[in-house]
Order: C-alpha cells, then structure tokens, then sequence
C-alpha cells in the first residue's frame, strides 16, 4: 500500500501535473466568468430543455426524462448535481426540499443558483478537456510536452469552445468524450495482444474500454456516434503488426468489442432505449427531422460549406495550422500512424453532418481536439527546424539545456503570433456575459420610478442580433 501512495504522491508533484492544473486553472477561470450571464433571464433556447427535465428527476424521483430528442446521460449527470444543489440550499434554508424548485425554466428561472451550478459544470468540464488534451497530445508524439502545451493552449482559448462552455448544453461534454476516446484509441494502436486467454488479452480489453467510451460519448450526444470510426482505425493500426502472428478470430473478437461495449455504455447511458422505446424512438426521430436531411448532393455540399464558414467566424486560427499539422503529420513517417487517428474522423464527422441542411457550429466542437493536436505538432515542429537551423550558428553552444529552451521559446513565439485574438474575443465574450444584463438594469430603473397608476412594457425574450461580442 505504501509504494502506491509514494507513487501517487510523486505524480501529484510531477512537472505534468503541474502544466495540466496551471492549463486547467487558465482555462477553467476564462469560462467560469460570465457563467451568470442575463439571469434571471435564460437566453439559449435549449438550456431549459435540459435543466427542466433535471428538476422534474429530482422533484418526481421518475428516472424517465421523458425527452428524447437528446441523449440522457448529461440530463442525469445535472439531476445528480441539482439533487446536491437542493441539498446544499436545504442546509441553509434556501429551499423547503425539491419541492421548491420551479417546473418551468424557460425564458425567465426564478432560481437562479440552479444555472449558475449547472453552468459551472460546463466550465469546469471544458477546463478539464483542456488539461487532458495536454497529456494526450504530449502522450500521442513521444511525450512530448510542447505538443502538449500548444495543443491545450489552442482549445483554451477557443472562442467556440468557450462560449458554449457558459452554457448547460451537451456540446462541450461531447468535447471532453472525444479526447477521452481520441487517448484511449491511441493507446489501442500501440497495443498488442498476448495471445493469452480472453480475461488476459490486452488488446481486446483495450477496444473493450474504447467502445464503452465511444457508447458513453454517444449517450451524451447522438452524435457521438461518428467517434467510433477513431478506435475502428486504432484497431486495424494495432493488428497491422500481428496478422501472421495471432489468429484471425482473436483478432475479429477484439474489434467486435468495439460495437458491443459500445452498446453497453450507450444502453448504460440511456435505459429508456428499452424501457420507453416508443418514447425514445419517437424523440430520436424528430430530431433528426428536425435538422432537415439533405435530400441531393448539392444541398450537402451547401452545408459543408455553411459549417466551414460558421467555424470560420469564431476559430479560423484553427485553420491554417491543423492544414500543415495534417500535411507534417502524413510526410512524417515515424509519426504517419497518429495521423490516421487526427485526420479521418475530422474529415468524415463533416461529411455527415453534411447530410442535413440545419447546421449549428456547436456541433463541431468534438472535432477542435483533434485540430488542436494537429496544431500543436505542427507548431512544435516549425520549433524544432527553427532550432536546428539555430544551432548551425551557434556550434560553440552545445549545452542541451540551452537548445531545449531555444526550442521552448519558439513555441513559445510561435503561440504568440497565434493565440492572442482568439483569447482576447473569449475574454470579451465572458466580460460581456458579466456585464449585467438590459433586462436587469432595466427593472431596477423601474423599481425606482414606479408609483401609483403607471404601467411599463417589456420583452423578455428580445431577438438577438449578435452572439459573440468583438
């Protein structure tokens, strides 16, 4: 018991930990300003969607959402923190119970801690992705840290991933599932099977984990369906080097693991799919009717082109570096395998969220990871070259130290020519969620001139003509 303690005591004093706390903390404090933002007034039209069917969970004890047009893994993940909020609120006589709290949450909540809890998870999972990205991304290029810290940084500061991190929507959790199935396939294509008995087979239980990720991803959003291409690819990267080695069926029933745990996190996730299945089948099909299928290749190839523009406007930074960090990638031999696991699902997730004519760039986030770690090599890359081409002038210094920050400051330099305009749009987007609201100073105006016989008018709900302050 001891060695396990020293052993854990050493990775919490690590150099890694350290990088990963200090992303998260950056991350974690650009998204969490601003998460009051237009309360008591609930802007986003989806977010009651999932904080109401939260409260009638905890108020009703009824497990069945009774909603359907979205998974419901993060709908049960908020009952759950909302069961600990009424709780919380109980202790100190904020509430009589769940009783107390509202049935109906759109457009004006007058509970307002039950968001500002629900945001703060957003934020705090959004941070998280962050930080694991960095171990990820150093993990996938021969730990290589500035990979790492490069990739981290260039979600960090996203403005797409931080708006929707002020949110209580399914999008940034999505994120997060994808760099966890992003990790664990990466580490499927390094396995190899022992050709052991089953109970022992590395390789299988390494897709078994990625299928149950893959499964869990898909109960947090539908969507998350497409993830399951990336350990289909880890998988045929790890047997590559074993088909004359390992028996066929071994080898079919390690990758036949991948749709059955898939299925198992999945039915985990959502047990309404057999509980409720008319209620889930009729949920499941009105949305994907409500985002308009394509019904040509023209109307397919317009919505690429609407998601692409639409990224485009908040995370063209993305661009031009993940193009090169494919390009490098793919030229790179001893690194081409990770470009299979980066560039495949990026390219194929578009094209099938081509096939329907209602676009929402929230449904690109999953794919910012995996640009993000293109980026990051790339950047490092770039570094690297710049370096050696250094150390040709400089042949007196030969100290390794003096190389390694030579290489640190380029990258360094190289996130400074990138990163400060994303970051000063997130930063505006939080302020601006901060500042109080119209809404909200107007009412105090006319609680300040109200008297007897007058009448006010007001919208509480006004059009929105801008999303992201610039």
């Amino acid at each position: 018991m001891r060695p396990k303690l020293d052993h854990f005591a050493r990775r919490l004093l690590s150099p890694d930990f350290a990088v990963a706390s200090a992303l998260f903390l950056f991350a974690w404090l650009l998204r969490v300003h601003g998460i009051s933002g237009s309360l008591p007034y609930v802007g986003h039209p989806d977010e009651p969607k999932v904080i109401d069917s939260a409260i009638q969970i905890v108020k009703t004890g009824d497990l069945n959402p009774h909603l359907y047009i979205w998974p419901s893994l993060y709908i049960y993940i908020q009952a759950l923190l909302l069961k600990a909020h009424v709780l919380w609120g109980t202790l100190r006589g904020y509430y009589d119970g769940a009783g107390s709290l509202p049935d109906v949450t759109h457009i004006f909540t007058r509970d307002v801690g039950v968001y500002l809890w629900a945001r703060a998870l957003s934020a705090t999972l959004g941070a998280l992705t962050v930080a694991l990205l960095y171990w990820a991304g150093k993990e996938m290029f021969n730990n290589n840290r500035r990979v790492g810290v490069a990739a981290a940084l260039m979600l960090a500061v996203s403005p797409l991933h931080v708006e929707y991190s002020h949110f209580a929507l399914l999008d940034v959790p999505l994120g997060l599932m994808g760099v966890l199935v992003l990790w664990a396939s990466y580490r499927l294509s390094r396995t190899s099977s022992s050709g052991a008995r089953l109970r022992h087979d590395l390789l299988f239980w390494a897709a078994a984990l990625c299928g149950l990720l893959v499964g869990i991803a898909m109960g947090t959003k539908y969507n998350g369906l497409y993830l399951g291409l990336v350990p289909v690819v880890a998988w045929a990267l790890a047997c590559r080097r074993r088909l004359a080695i390992l028996p066929g069926r071994r080898l079919l029933g390690s990758l036949a693991a991948i749709p059955l745990f898939a299925a198992v996190g999945f039915l985990l996730s959502e047990p309404y799919l057999l509980l409720d299945w008319p209620a889930f089948s009729q949920g499941f099909a009105f949305q994907v009717r409500a985002y308009l299928p394509a019904e040509n290749l023209e109307q397919m190839w317009a919505s690429a082109g609407r998601q692409i523009t639409d990224l485009a406007a908040s995370d063209v930074y993305f661009y031009m570096p993940a193009f090169l960090g494919a390009f490098a990638v793919l030229a790179n031999p001893p690194v081409r395998n990770r470009a299979w696991l980066l560039i495949p699902f990026p390219v194929l997730y578009l094209l099938a969220m081509s096939r329907f004519s209602l676009t929402y760039v929230r449904n690109l986030i999953v794919i910012l990871p995996f640009l993000a770690i293109l980026s990051g090599y790339v950047i490092d890359l770039v570094a690297m070259q710049l370096t050696t081409l250094a150390r040709r002038y400089a042949p007196q210094v030969e100290s390794r130290r003096v190389w390694t920050a030579v290489r640190w400051g380029m990258v360094g330099l190289a996130l400074a020519l990138v990163i400060p305009e994303p970051f000063r749009i997130s930063r505006n987007y939080s302020s601006s969620m901060a500042d109080p609201d119209s809404r909200n100073l107007a009412w105090t105006w006319m609680k300040g001139q109200m008297a007897e016989g007058y009448r006010f008018a007001a919208e509480l709900h006004p059009w929105q003509v801008q999303s992201r302050p610039d």
